[in-house]
């Protein structure tokens, strides 16, 4: 279930009236001059208003038929452990997807990945699950007991019609694939292994250079209660509205970012990002293009003006027309632009019984 709200318009700048000149021109004394003249002239001028991204289609779903559904899951059955041959599993898994789901949606996938006007969040829904689902982990660590890797093979299928499947040496031991679930004593830290607490809206891994383009969940199951919605708002949704001058103070580079917790034990604890952009934008004849970086709660603006902008931006996320929020069911695929859309989670209360809230996760 995807939540939609009405859009609201913006506030444009006010037109600057030109500068009336007291008397008659003077005779200036030389070209030279002239240039001079006409250089202060251009400098005092006001700067050339800046392209805006427009307000995208918010989160796009699509299913994968039944009789479709059957084919893949017969092709994914000889797709090896991802932990034992990770190359040969992503061969595998690759040809399985591209041979075996409808072509209009490979299509679609790739547009997602490769168009700027494409929305922010793509669901794919209908995916086969493994036939036999051992019990959720609650360790922290990838489950030992799954013997079948259908989940895992749809999740880097998918993952290579976008780009590389990679992982972090400071995560999760350097594995690609992630197994998601609630952590017993980790319930409100702001991590992955969380579950009471919400998920408060970040971009995957802010703190690196080295950022995700793109982030894969696909579910195998769901929380008891079903209250674990996943949440993104669209940059470009915030930015078509924002105030100008808010817009260029979050392009100055006096934002800085901490480190994700999952990393801290091998970084030895807690690390700040070097002063960045929040927003990052890149206009042609086709559309502007954005790129985010942003971490709440924690990430911190270094100037007055800069924090005012960032307390207006978080706001903006948050507005209902702008948060969505899915529902993710066994089956369900979820890809979101990490340079686009900030995501969370809201909270859920885990039982710690084998059934818990499991995703599986790919940066791309």
């Amino acid at each position: 279930m995807i939540v939609n709200r009405a859009s609201h318009g913006w506030n444009r700048p006010s037109s600057v009236r030109p500068r009336r000149w007291p008397g008659p021109p003077r005779r200036l004394a030389s070209a030279a001059a002239a240039t001079a003249a006409t250089a202060v002239a251009s400098s005092a001028a006001p700067p050339p208003p800046q392209p805006r991204p427009q307000r995208p289609e918010p989160v796009r779903v699509l299913a994968i038929p039944s009789d479709w559904r059957a084919r893949l899951l017969g092709a994914l059955g000889p797709v090896p452990c991802p932990s034992t041959d990770f190359e040969r599993h992503c061969r595998v898994s690759s040809n399985a997807v591209v041979s075996n789901l409808p072509p209009a949606l490979t299509a679609a996938i790739g547009d997602f990945g490769s168009s700027r006007r494409a929305p922010g969040a793509l669901v794919v829904t209908g995916f086969p699950v493994d036939a036999v689902l051992p019990a959720t982990p609650t360790d922290g660590a990838r489950s030992l007991d799954k013997r079948s890797f259908a989940s895992e093979g749809c999740l880097t299928g998918v993952a290579r019609l976008l780009g590389e499947p990679f992982g972090y040496a400071s995560e999760k031991n350097g594995a690609v694939i992630h197994d998601v679930y609630p952590v017993r004593h980790h319930e409100t830290a702001q991590s992955n292994e969380s579950s009471t607490a919400d998920l408060n809206l970040h971009v995957e891994n802010a703190y690196f250079d080295r950022r995700p383009h793109f982030l894969a969940l696909c579910c195998l199951r769901q929380d008891h209660d079903r209250r674990a919605r996943t949440l993104v708002a669209d940059v470009r949704s915030v930015l078509a509205e924002m105030d100008p001058a808010d817009v260029a103070e979050l392009q100055r580079p006096v934002f800085v970012v901490p480190s994700p917790s999952s990393h801290h034990q091998a970084m030895g604890g807690e690390r700040w990002s070097r002063p960045r952009p929040l927003v990052e934008l890149d206009a042609d004849a086709d559309a502007v293009d954005v790129t985010l970086i942003c971490h709440f709660p924690g990430m911190k603006a270094l100037e007055p003006r800069a924090r005012q902008a960032l307390d207006r931006f978080q706001w903006m996320l948050h507005r209902p027309d702008i948060l969505r929020s899915i529902a993710l069911e066994p089956g369900s695929l979820l890809l979101i632009n990490n340079r686009k859309v900030a995501h969370g989670r809201m909270g859920f209360e885990p039982r710690y019984d084998g059934t818990d809230r499991w995703l599986q996760r790919v940066y791309i």
